[in-house]
């Protein structure tokens, strides 16, 4: 699917033998995972303030203390 979408290419090469499959990104495959880089690294950030104000409101009621590490005290 990478591969038809221009994202990879491929090549064969002889070893012992067989062949090994080579692959390469593209151009188009750097901008496409740049894209997505980002993307994940958005989403991950809104979840990251989800639950650090989850986490707050929680300490605020004295019901879960989270240390820095994430262990419960």
């Amino acid at each position: 699917r990478l591969q038809k979408s221009g994202y990879l290419s491929t090549y064969d090469a002889p070893f012992q033998g067989r062949n090994r499959r080579y692959y390469t990104i593209t151009d188009s495959g750097r901008d496409i995972l740049n894209f997505y880089e980002t993307e994940w690294i958005d989403y991950k950030t809104k979840i990251d303030e989800l639950i650090g104000v989850t986490v707050k409101e929680k300490e605020k009621d004295n019901v879960l203390l989270l240390t820095e590490g994430g262990k419960n005290e």
